[in-house]
């Protein structure tokens, strides 16, 4: 496929366009970069602000607050930040010429985000535990991607 366009005359249009398909003809990579490290804070403040796509998360149920005060973490501390180990996971997991994929390898993550049972390896005991939906993306942080994308391709409209 071929797109040809003849501009003339309009010298900062022309710039524009140039600038934008020299860009596009490229892989994106520096693009890629920065939507990783936006969709990575993006999934580390969910975290932090324990909510999910709905809304706060639940308490913790009292299990895990006694878990946690057998661990010696503090019972009624944050969700899913115990010795920050989730938050310090989120990462690029893999990065393409042309995709970007953005997540935790821990084992535990996936029961995190979607609840479900787990056994102690130890006593093998099993027990039930809830949603701590984080990997998720809200209106304004896609709002946020495109203005990233946007200013990538036909620089930044605020400078």
């Amino acid at each position: 496929m071929r797109i040809s366009v003849t501009l003339e005359g309009a010298a900062e249009a022309q710039a524009l366009l140039t600038t934008t398909a020299t860009r596009l003809a490229q892989p994106p990579g520096p693009l890629l970069t920065d939507l990783a490290t936006a969709l990575q804070r993006n999934l580390q403040t969910h975290i932090q602000n324990q909510a999910g796509p709905d809304g706060p998360w639940p308490a913790l149920a009292p299990v895990t607050r006694k878990i946690r005060a057998f661990y010696g973490y503090p019972p009624d501390g944050p969700a899913l930040v115990r010795a920050g180990d989730l938050l310090q996971s989120i990462t690029t997991l893999t990065q393409e010429d042309r995709a970007v994929e953005v997540g935790t390898r821990s084992p535990f993550a996936r029961t995190l985000q979607d609840g479900g049972t787990i056994a102690d390896p130890r006593t093998g005991h099993t027990r039930t535990v809830q949603a701590f939906p984080f990997a998720y993306v809200t209106t304004q942080e896609v709002e946020d991607l495109v203005t990233v994308i946007t200013a990538y391709y036909f620089g930044d409209p605020n400078a």
